[in-house]
């Protein structure tokens, strides 16, 4: 693997998990539950909805990183709905899609690495 890949590796997930995620728990920790799922008459999403949608394009990033074959048929339209989750639910949700971002990103490294030894 070329260091550019490599460098790219590290500060994606570093970015992901220290940065984006740490910033996405302090806001939700900061929103009680009315506010998270309220949806105002100018928007069309809630903060919690849009959460969940951002959780969406997490996994499925994941998932093309373990199989780059992976195609979708349908847009992530539905992932705006607003959940019955409470706040620790949409956290622990929060925490597991991107914490499989970052297995999913370690795992290809680690394949391109193995790879290139070959």
């Amino acid at each position: 693997m070329d260091s550019s890949m490599h460098e790219f590796i590290i500060i994606s997930k570093h970015r992901m998990y220290n940065q984006y995620l740490v910033k996405l728990r302090a806001c939700i920790v900061l929103l009680d539950e009315q506010v998270l799922w309220r949806v105002g008459e100018a928007e069309t999403n809630s903060i919690g909805g849009i959460i969940n949608h951002i959780m969406v394009h997490v996994r499925r990033n994941a998932a093309k990183l373990m199989d780059p074959t992976i195609t979708y048929k349908q847009g992530m339209e539905d992932s705006f709905i607003p959940s019955m989750q409470n706040k620790e639910q949409l956290m622990d949700e929060v925490e597991e899609a991107f914490l499989s971002f970052c297995a999913a990103i370690l795992a290809k490294f680690t394949r391109i690495t193995e790879v290139a030894v070959i």
